[in-house]
């Protein structure tokens, strides 16, 4: 389990403890080895939450790290209706991890002595001042089962909640998915791709690809970050901006429409040099072994790999990703 979907839970529940702490790292590392092996009987306890109260802010899931997500019930049935498929995604996740040791090794590495005393590596519920403050109801399943509809929802979910005229900047490693979650939801929101800032031959010195995050063209991204808050204090329908052509090197006026809320798409959208002009931020999630598999089938893999990763790599730990984003998806 990585420290980033930690750090993100506890920014997202502040009242998490120990308690909650050690369920959140046993359920990634055990999975949902449950009692309750059987479709009719593991449904029979699905529906009977459903009528449970529930924390309309919550999102569809959250991840509990590479393995797992956490899926909610009512957010699940909210968009598809029925839960005889979350039902079967879990009976799908069930599994009889014995991983004693993993679980004690990771435990240790985020707890201390004093903290664990006591624990027996067991599974334990959710403490009382979480269950009151964020109505849990959820099922594990395995994050390999979700798909880009899923992720789509995730997005859209957290989006709807958002005040018109928002600005969220969608971040993610490369060959998480951005462009193909973008695709989805282009005609809901209006998407400003980070790509249309490659930063020119004219900016391309040793000291500026030095930068962390030196190599887009991050004053025209906040200049027009400017001049579309600007645009949408005034009611303005669409907004022209610079766009760089990489094919013929060049930039050229690029008109988009302006719809109720805005996203700017791509590795450095929430750069600190922009980011007070960002108003959320989203971090779209890929495994390292994921994203190597779809980066061999990609043209110029040696670059990506050579030149590219470990550039996004040094940008997100010093931006600190996890400690920023508002969702991952």
């Amino acid at each position: 389990m990585t420290l980033i979907f930690l750090k993100y839970h506890l920014k997202k529940y502040p009242l998490m403890n120990n308690q909650d702490i050690i369920k959140l790292v046993y359920q990634e590392v055990m999975g949902p080895n449950h009692i309750i092996k059987s479709y009719e009987m593991a449904l029979k306890y699905i529906i009977n939450e459903l009528n449970d109260l529930y924390n309309t802010n919550n999102n569809l899931y959250e991840y509990l790290g590479n393995n797992y997500v956490r899926m909610d019930i009512h957010n699940y049935f909210k968009y598809y209706k029925n839960l005889d498929s979350l039902c079967d995604l879990f009976i799908s996740s069930l599994c009889d991890n014995d991983n004693k040791n993993e679980l004690e090794e990771t435990l240790t590495s985020l707890l201390s002595p004093t903290e664990l005393k006591g624990y027996n590596y067991l599974p334990v519920s959710h403490s009382e001042a979480f269950r009151n403050a964020y109505l849990p109801h959820y099922r594990i399943i395995k994050s390999s089962l979700l798909t880009l509809e899923h992720r789509v929802i995730q997005l859209s979910n957290f989006m709807d909640k958002l005040p018109n005229k928002s600005i969220v900047a969608l971040e993610g490693r490369c060959a998480s998915g951005k462009s193909s979650i973008c695709d989805k939801i282009k005609d809901r929101y209006t998407v400003i791709p980070i790509d249309d800032f490659f930063l020119p031959s004219s900016l391309k010195n040793k000291e500026r690809l030095e930068e962390i995050g030196g190599n887009i063209n991050y004053e025209l991204v906040k200049d027009t970050l400017i001049n579309l808050k600007e645009s949408l204090r005034l009611g303005k329908l669409d907004i022209t901006y610079k766009a760089f052509d990489c094919s013929r090197q060049e930039y050229y006026e690029k008109t988009i429409k302006i719809k109720d809320k805005i996203i700017l798409e791509g590795v450095y959208s929430s750069s600190p040099y922009f980011r007070e002009l960002i108003d959320k931020i989203m971090y779209l999630y890929v495994d390292s072994k994921t994203q190597l598999k779809r980066i061999n089938n990609r043209f110029l893999k040696e670059r990506f790999i050579k030149e590219w990763i470990p550039l996004e790599e040094k940008y997100f730990e010093h931006i600190k990703i996890d400690e920023i984003c508002d969702l991952i998806i």
